[in-house]
């Protein structure tokens, strides 16, 4: 285990850069500049609507970035040179800043890009895209910063919701960005036991874990308790930012709208939870599933092939899919994709399992899956939560799915589709607008059920509850049929996590939350 000398981490409180290119900016964001030069990269932990794009953009003109590279999610690509081009005229903004979505890297030519690019800098924008290490895209930036080349190159990570429930969410973004100067361990076996005392998901079960591995933390925070101490670790970090206020201090209210379930829903829940059935009749295999298949069916609908696939499709695709993703986890040939180990498994290479899982896979992988359709059980749900939104106007109704945006009546703004400019009763698709979006013409939010994550329920407030709000209140309704949702202990408890470990001010527990 580490020394406590080791664990020592530098107080930095670097000087606001004057320089007068850069007047205009939040102190936030200068103090961010100034500690990403002072460190040569960064870990900026700044809440939802503090700021971050004008932070992203510049860091490449404090470090003097010859060929930086921008990633961003795939649904902010064109407003990000949007904005680009807009603050240019406002800050020095290098010439030639490369903006790439997070999913190139995912592609077969992914790695080929990072090599042949080379760049000198790598700012990671909504950088939670990266939480999961397992991803093709994050082992394939962690393979580009293994590299010669890799070594010399910068790295600065910034999101407004970095942790969900786990230090493992960031251990590795920070280590790119900050190297020795990480505030966490860059050992798994201290991770892990750090991970036991702070974390709400543990990468081990305690009976697994030496907690003597822990003591060194405590010992330089002066005996606080695991969360508390790494809080104060991860704060005073070089090169860390973290921001315990939130940008927009304005009222945030959480208002349930009840609803009764049909008889229809009432069965299709009582299969669930009791069978692990899905209305279509599959078996479903893990709790995910579950939990997916239960929102649905909350909001009225559920999904299924039709027409249902050919059995032997199925079970050589399942087949293929398991081998290929176990062969995922465990290789170290460099096949970081389900498209490299299928060129490999072709060639006769990988393991016997896969290879065999590719020949039962192979004749038949051309053929398209068969297509997903809706089944509604009941649209009393979306009719009752479209109908709130028309008496709330302007109001956003957030939608989980293109399937529910296909029944609405009003406006609709799916993956693709540029969000309103104007207020008014709209739909829009969380996942193609929840994150990146400034929406602040709304102050009105409904939403059908909770979100699972607190991550992404605090991303979708911040696109409303941000700095230019000009309404007292920002609202979000949510439509439940439980007296108390489940949800909302989690989600707290979650949000919690975040504040208790990395110092940041949530929505979700500074707003309040009615009960009727």
């Amino acid at each position: 285990m580490a020394s406590r000398e080791t664990l020592r981490v530098v107080n930095l409180a670097p000087p606001v850069d004057n320089l007068p290119a850069f007047e205009g900016l939040r102190p936030v964001q200068r103090v961010a500049l100034a500690r990403i030069k002072a460190a040569n990269g960064g870990l900026i932990a700044a809440g939802v609507g503090h700021g971050k794009f004008l932070i992203s953009v510049l860091a490449p003109t404090v470090l003097n970035s010859r060929r930086a590279l921008l990633l961003v999610p795939n649904a902010l690509i064109e407003q990000t040179h949007q904005e680009i081009k807009r603050w240019r005229e406002v800050y020095p903004i290098i010439e030639g800043l490369r903006v790439e979505p997070y999913s190139i890297l995912s592609s077969k030519g992914g790695r080929r890009l990072l090599l042949d690019y080379n760049p000198d800098l790598i700012v990671a924008d909504e950088a939670h895209a990266l939480r999961r290490r397992e991803s093709t895209r994050t082992k394939r930036l962690i393979e580009f910063y293994r590299t010669k080349s890799g070594r010399e190159a910068r790295f600065v990570a910034l999101s407004g919701t970095l942790t969900a429930r786990a230090l493992r969410d960031f251990d590795h973004l920070a280590e790119l960005a900050l190297r020795e100067r990480s505030p966490l361990p860059r050992s798994y076996r201290a991770i892990r036991s750090w991970s036991a005392c702070i974390d709400v998901t543990p990468v081990e079960p305690p009976t697994a874990v030496d907690y003597r591995e822990i003591a060194p933390l405590r010992d330089w925070a002066g005996g606080l308790p695991a969360r508390e101490a790494f809080r104060a670790r991860f704060k005073s970090a070089e090169g860390v930012v973290s921001t315990e206020t939130s940008a927009y201090e304005g009222s945030l209210i959480f208002k349930p709208v009840a609803y009764d379930l049909a008889p229809s829903q009432v069965a299709a829940l009582d299969n669930l939870e009791n069978l692990w059935r899905a209305p279509d009749g599959r078996d479903l295999e893990n709790h995910l599933d579950l939990a997916r298949v239960r929102r649905q069916i909350l909001t009225g609908y559920y999904t299924r092939w039709n027409p249902q696939p050919d059995p032997r499709w199925l079970a050589a695709r399942s087949r293929w899919l398991q081998a290929a993703r176990q062969y995922l986890i465990a290789n170290r040939q460099g096949l970081d994709s389900l498209g490299l180990i299928a060129d490999a498994a072709e060639r006769g290479g990988c393991s016997p399992i896969v290879r065999a899982a590719w020949t039962d896979w192979a004749p038949v992988r051309h053929l398209p899956p068969p297509p997903v359709e809706a089944v509604w059980l009941t649209t009393h749900v979306i009719e009752q939560a479209e109908a709130l939104a028309r008496e709330l106007d302007p109001a956003i109704l957030w939608s989980e799915s293109p399937f529910i945006l296909e029944q609405l009546t009003i406006p609709c703004y799916g993956a693709g589709i540029e969000p309103p400019t104007a207020p008014g009763a709209v739909a829009l698709s969380r996942r193609a607008h929840g994150t990146g979006r400034n929406l602040q013409h709304f102050s009105r939010n409904i939403t059908i059920g909770l979100p699972p994550s607190a991550a992404v329920f605090e991303q979708l407030i911040g696109r409303t509850h941000r700095p230019g709000q000009q309404a007292d209140v920002v609202e979000l309704h949510y439509l439940t049929a439980e007296k108390t949702p489940r949800e909302i202990k989690s989600l707290r408890r979650d949000a919690r996590y975040l504040e208790q470990t990395t110092g940041q001010k949530t929505k979700i527990n500074c707003g309040l939350w009615l009960t009727s």
